[in-house]
């Protein structure tokens, strides 16, 4: 007998038609079963494994936001001394702020500018991002005026008001951002990660 004879379809389909009808129908039954709690079983492993990879990622995106928002909090505690000092020295008449001397203390913004593209900066409240862009951009305009000039009557009044903001944002944003960061450490803890 040919190759082609023994492969035809027609050969092939009454082979497969003689078996199927010697079986039985718990040969069917038991298959069907076996087929369907196989596909059951894969659907609920991938969409346990679906859960926790979300719960993962969740988890994993509170913690990063936390450090960003700490990073933020001790820049902006930072800043806000150097602004001080810089005030301090108007009133008592010292010599004007410079930014091109390397022996003063310069607020840094490297924090405030990485957040601006980082994922963290979706998950702050609004409240505390308004707040720090209203401050930041009023403390440039006023480091800017102060840099241009020594200590004179305009200067110094420009310093007090300066002082007036930044007690405002120490009661407002900076009490925000604290409550903020306490309450995402809880959650952390409460989901048992571990926080440096």
């Amino acid at each position: 007998m040919s190759l082609i004879a023994i492969l035809s379809p027609r050969r092939l389909f009454t082979k497969a038609k003689a078996r199927v009808g010697k079986a039985n129908w718990e040969f069917w039954i038991g298959n069907f079963f076996v087929v369907f709690s196989t596909v059951l079983g894969v659907y609920l492993a991938a969409h346990a494994a679906l859960e926790t990879a979300i719960q993962f990622e969740a988890v994993r995106a509170d913690r990063d936001s936390y450090y960003v928002r700490t990073s933020l909090h001790n820049e902006l505690e930072h800043n806000i001394g150097v602004y001080e000092e810089i005030i301090k020295n108007y009133r008592d008449g010292k010599s004007g702020y410079s930014k091109n001397s390397q022996w003063q203390n310069h607020p840094e913004y490297f924090v405030w500018e990485s957040l601006k593209s980082s994922p963290a900066l979706l998950t702050t409240p609004s409240e505390i991002l308004a707040g720090v862009t209203n401050f930041y951009k009023y403390s440039g305009l006023v480091i800017e005026k102060l840099s241009k000039r020594g200590p004179t009557n305009d200067t110094i009044y420009i310093a007090n008001k300066f002082d007036e903001k930044i007690i405002e944002f120490k009661e407002k944003t900076m009490l925000l951002l604290e409550y903020n960061l306490n309450s995402l450490r809880e959650e952390l803890i409460a989901q048992e990660i571990e926080l440096q």
